[in-house]
């Protein structure tokens, strides 16, 4: 009775072991699935973000290479005919002259003539000239003909900071030395990246070299101060996933204009890169806890059916039994009458 019992038991455990196997293997291929697609989108953002960094990164250095080549040109102009801008300094002609040649500077609105204490000697409008200890480098070890940029400052527009680049010009025996100062607004530099972001989870900052930020796009202001955010920006690498401190992981893309010792960061949320993929990580799984579901009514079904089937064979097998009992009682009853009506 005992082995029959355990058979019995093993036949009804066999359906779940079966459908626990199916579910298995199919949960099994559908996470492998899952994992390339994660990786397949992580990757296909990582490739986008680096290119739209190299995009920006290049033309943010077209931008201010053409400023810079500007200056230098009006340096040498200056150079070449220092007595009469000396002579002239304050009229009207050197006004028009140095707003002629902001209007052709790629990025900049206003150019300053200044001495070596920061005065202005001339300007294209009367927007104020910044203050020469907000360049970088420094102004005491920036070396001939090298160009410094400043840090964000205000202009006429509270809402619109500004930036400068400025170059120095040697004196000479007829003029003393100065400055060329160049300003921009600090936007400037994205170009048409700001109105053409893709979504608010893309984040960008353009980082001076001593890890003063000159611009951004849907960009929180650094928690750290300016040595150590130049000292974390100098060893990450070109692209790699990082947590801010809001506790969200972004991809961070990284490219550097050497140049101008600037760095161009564009970081985008992990959770926005990933939104698809939980998405169908999000219906795999109602699938899967679904087909669980089926499977288990099914299993549940078959062994109640197989339960009704042993039932009912059980009670055929009884039928036959009590009719064979009949059948059995019956030819001793004919057997006992045939020897009765022998006597």
């Amino acid at each position: 009775m005992e082995p029959e019992i355990y058979a019995s038991s093993r036949r009804l455990r066999r359906p779940w072991w079966i459908a626990l196997g199916l579910w298995l293997a199919l949960a099994a291929v559908t996470s492998i699935g899952l994992w390339h697609l994660r990786r397949d989108a992580v990757q296909s953002q990582s490739r986008e973000l680096s290119l739209l960094s190299l995009t920006l990164t290049d033309g943010i250095e077209r931008g201010l290479s053409g400023a810079d080549e500007g200056l230098h040109a009006l340096r040498a102009e200056l150079l070449e005919d220092r007595l009469s801008l000396a002579v002239s300094a304050r009229g009207g002609d050197v006004r028009q002259a140095l707003r002629t040649r902001a209007g052709l500077m790629p990025l900049v609105d206003t150019l300053w003539l200044l001495d070596d204490g920061g005065r202005t000697i001339a300007a294209s409008d009367p927007t104020p000239a910044p203050d020469l200890s907000l360049l970088h480098p420094s102004p005491d070890t920036l070396a001939a003909g090298a160009t410094a940029l400043s840090r964000p400052f205000a202009g006429p527009d509270p809402k619109s900071p500004r930036i400068a680049m400025a170059v120095r010009f040697p004196g000479t025996a007829h003029a003393p030395s100065g400055w060329l100062v160049a300003g921009m607004q600090a936007s400037a530099l994205l170009g048409a990246f700001s109105s053409a972001i893709p979504s608010t989870a893309t984040r960008a900052w353009v980082v001076r070299g001593d890890g003063v930020r000159l611009t951004g796009v849907n960009a929180v202001e650094p928690t750290l101060d300016a040595a150590t955010l130049a000292q974390r920006l100098a060893k990450r690498p070109a692209l790699e996933l990082r947590r801010f401190e809001d506790g969200s992981d972004n991809l961070v893309a990284l490219h550097t204009v050497s140049r101008y010792d600037v760095k161009v960061l564009i970081s985008r949320d992990l959770a926005s890169v990933l939104a698809s993929w939980r998405q169908a990580a999000t219906v795999s799984g109602a699938a899967l806890a679904l087909l669980v579901l089926i499977m288990a009514a099914a299993v549940h079904w078959v062994q109640w059916a197989d339960r009704r089937r042993a039932e009912a064979q059980r009670a055929l097998q009884a039928q036959i039994a009590r009719a064979a009992k009949l059948e059995s009682l019956g030819t001793l009853a004919g057997s006992v009458a045939h020897d009765f009506n022998n006597l």
